[in-house]
């Protein structure tokens, strides 16, 4: 009974894991282009 329990909790607690693991990357993805499209402004912008 005991084991059943702990193989079904570690299942669930791999899919939460992988489901944090796409939405961070993806939130990652985001900061990451938002952060280069700022640096891109700001270099224009020291340039001129």
């Amino acid at each position: 009974m005991r084991s059943c329990f702990l193989s079904k909790f570690s299942l669930l607690l791999a899919y939460i894991v992988a489901f944090c693991g796409i939405l961070g990357a993806f939130w990652v993805e985001d900061i990451m282009q938002l952060d280069s499209d700022k640096l891109i402004l700001y270099e224009g912008r020291v340039k001129m």
